[in-house]
Order: C-alpha cells, then structure tokens, then sequence
C-alpha cells in the first residue's frame, strides 16, 4: 500500500527551463497578481515563464551578440536583439542581466530583424520621454509614447515603414 507522501510525489510534476535544464519553481507576483516560473539564479540562467493554467508557457527565447548602433535608452550600452517574447520581438540592454537596467526598446518592424535602423523612435514632442511604444489600435499598429496619458505623441506606422525603407535604399 502506498503512503500519502509516496502518492503525491509520484503525481508530482516538474517543468524544466529550455535554457538550462534546472527545475522551475513557480512564484506568485504580488505586484502583478498573476502566477510566473522562475529558473533559480543559482543555476546561471535566471529566466522568467509566464503560467497558463498552472504550466509554465515556454517559448523558445534567442538573444543575438550586441548590435552596434543601438544604444539602450537608460545607460548608453549595446543593445542586443531578443526574440520569443511574450508580444513579439524586441531590444534588451546588452547587461541588463549583470546591472538590472530597464532599457528596453520596441522594434520598428519585427520582420526587418536585428538591423541598426529598426528601433522605435524617440518621442517627438519631449525626447527625455525616450522611446515610443508600439502600439495596435482599431486603425491599425502606431506608436505612442511611454509617457502616455501625460502625453499623447502618437506616429503612424505606415509613416515610420515609409521613411525606414528610404534609409535603407540610401545606405544609411
């Protein structure tokens, strides 16, 4: 017959990080009141999976080398290209796992890749706003800026695809 704590270690499943191969532990935001996995920083991966339905939503995650010629908005640093996140790709500061800067930057367009020019631009109307968010509204995709609703900078993406495309064919 099998005891209590046999049954239930049995029934027990564990998930694994894709990444280095630790166990996840399962972890509750206050903050965000939602439910994450968490790979342990004892194991040198540190990775964070958002929870489906008590499993642990693992995407494949690829960062590239850092790209010259584009610097994170919070420290000056290279920025490196990271695809497989939660809404598409995007830039992460190149120490943000060493110093915990925040810098990050969304793409201009996530099919052009990890190229110099595909970085979201600054806010037109206050640039100590720093970079714009790409946003889909019921018009389509645009960018707004991080600062709204104090302010309400907006740019039409087709604009943005338009002047992108006339950089690249001018070798900028």
């Amino acid at each position: 017959m099998e005891t209590k704590s046999e049954s239930s270690a049995a029934a027990r499943h564990y998930h694994h990080c894709p990444q280095c191969k630790a166990r996840l532990k399962r972890v509750y935001s206050k903050k965000r009141e939602r439910w994450y996995w968490h790979c342990p920083p004892e194991s040198g991966c540190d990775a964070w999976y958002a929870d489906r339905d008590g499993e642990p939503v693992l995407r494949p995650v690829r960062r590239s080398e850092p790209v010259d010629g584009v610097q994170c908005p919070e420290c000056g640093e290279a920025m490196v290209w990271v695809e497989g996140g939660r809404y598409g790709p995007f830039w992460s500061c190149s120490t943000r796992r060493e110093t915990n800067c925040p810098g990050v930057r969304d793409c201009l367009d996530p099919e052009r890749g990890a190229v110099a020019g595909n970085v979201s631009p600054n806010c037109p109307v206050d640039p100590d706003h720093g970079p714009m968010r790409r946003r889909d509204g019921v018009n389509g995709v645009f960018f707004g800026c991080r600062k709204y609703p104090d302010c309400d900078a907006t740019i039409n993406f087709e604009d943005m695809i338009t002047d992108a495309e006339a950089a690249d064919g001018a070798g900028v």
